[in-house]
């Protein structure tokens, strides 16, 4: 069979040429070897030149007897068959590739013999997410191999400063629409997953909301995770936000005229923006990711926001674990879609019980492992919800508590009551380095 010649003239190649090593291992896995004797061979070659051992018929003989596994691969005399299978290594890359797609083909079969059989599990949300992880296992194996020397890392890194400096602009990810708040983030990035948490009644879902909107304004696709409203009442929240009309006027038939106007501009408005809600309330994290990803593949997608992770569910016998579930599976889904993931969180009561109840990280550490796989972590707090006299009416606070990638501190904007909408303002105080 050819796949089976490759793999010889792969091996006999490296024989022939030890720098041919290098070009193979580019493509090819020990384990892309059908024929598991070839494997061996080409696991123990590496092996050698890990050791800086010079690769040829007696030093190949002698490495495999040492390790017990000369007999496995046929003996010497299969070592010597491979040296005369090829007459020059040239064509080293042609014959690693046909490994390779022989191999993705292998195990796309297998793949799909095992999916067939998932059909008969009792719980077709797991099956499919199951699925669809076999699958990937598959689509990661076909891609190219992407190991970066790290000098090349570092050039790619200073490219990326120099461009960002070119460019002028201090926002390197989807802006926040808050100056204040981009400050610190320099706005959401991709392969981030993001904590917003706060108190009931602080305006989680409105900030959610604004940074959805802000996004899809940027030309960024949206999917919206509506756990806690359905679609209509989500829609009202961004109508009133859009059309800067109370939500107060809508439901007590109080609209005036140029309310409607301003209402029907911004419905057509909306047409233009590629965000999309999902108002299922009683979703897994399994079929969170499976919706997330079956839009990724029709849509362009660069952020997607969970409204809350709390009515999110997964099996674990304990509530601790089943959030901490559910925090890496978002976090998973950051990086295997290459968007941020805005998971708003609830903080429990007992920080009620504090003069001070701004949050703070101790908050969120009863919440499974919400903390360890964050990026980044805000808290949103309005003083004025519990002091009447508060020095900054109509301010609300954004805590940064977290951030791999940069500072912490706390950003101020703006917020009106009436339209429970959030609006920018100018100012800030900077944190320490976090």
């Amino acid at each position: 069979m050819i796949h089976l010649e490759a793999e010889s003239a792969v091996l006999g190649s490296v024989l022939l040429r030890n720098g041919a090593l290098g070009l193979a291992t580019k493509l090819l896995h020990p384990s892309d070897f059908e024929m598991a004797s070839n494997g061996l061979l080409f696991e123990a070659m590496i092996q050698m030149t890990d050791k800086g051992i010079a690769i040829d018929m007696l030093t190949l003989s002698a490495h495999l007897e040492s390790a017990n596994l000369l007999t496995r691969i046929g003996g010497r005399a299969r070592i010597v068959e491979l040296a005369e299978v090829v007459p020059s290594a040239a064509n080293i890359e042609h014959y690693a590739a046909t490994v390779r797609n022989h191999a993705i083909r292998r195990r796309l079969a297998e793949a799909g013999s095992n999916i067939s059989s998932l059909a008969s599990q009792s719980d077709p949300a797991l099956a499919v997410e199951e699925a669809q992880r076999m699958l990937l296992t598959v689509a990661k194996r076909a891609a190219p191999s992407k190991k970066v020397k790290l000098s090349d890392a570092m050039a790619l890194a200073y490219s990326h400063v120099e461009a960002v400096h070119e460019k002028g602009s201090k926002i390197t990810g989807i802006s926040t629409g808050f100056q204040s708040l981009d400050h610190y983030l320099a706005g959401f990035h991709s392969r981030e997953l993001v904590i917003l948490a706060g108190r009931p009644g602080m305006g989680k879902t409105a900030l959610a909301t604004a940074f959805a909107l802000r996004a899809a304004r940027q030309k960024q696709g949206v999917l919206f995770f509506s756990l806690e409203m359905d679609a209509r009442q989500l829609g009202m929240r961004v109508l009133g936000l859009e059309s800067r009309v109370s939500l107060q006027d809508m439901r007590t038939a109080t609209c005036q005229h140029h309310h409607w106007a301003a209402m029907a501009k911004s419905t057509g408005q909306a047409e233009t923006l590629n965000m999309h809600i999902v108002d299922q309330s009683d979703l897994t994290i399994s079929q969170l990711r499976t919706i997330a990803r079956e839009h990724a593949t029709t849509n362009e997608i660069g952020m997607v926001i969970v409204d809350y992770l709390q009515l999110v569910t997964a099996k674990a016998e304990r509530r601790e674990r089943e959030v901490a579930i559910i925090s890496a599976g978002l976090k998973a889904l950051a990086k295997e879609l290459d968007v941020v993931v805005v998971a708003l969180s609830q903080l429990n009561r007992s920080l009620e019980s504090r003069p001070n109840k701004r949050p703070h990280l101790g908050d969120l550490r009863e919440s499974g492992g919400l903390e360890q796989d964050a990026d980044v972590v805000l808290f949103v707090y309005r003083d004025e919800y519990y002091n009447a006299d508060t020095m900054k009416p109509g301010t609300a606070e954004v805590i940064v508590a977290k951030q791999r990638q940069g500072p912490t501190g706390t950003a101020e904007i703006g917020f009106i009551k009436e339209r429970t909408q959030f609006t920018d303002i100018r100012t800030h105080s900077i944190g320490r380095a976090g």
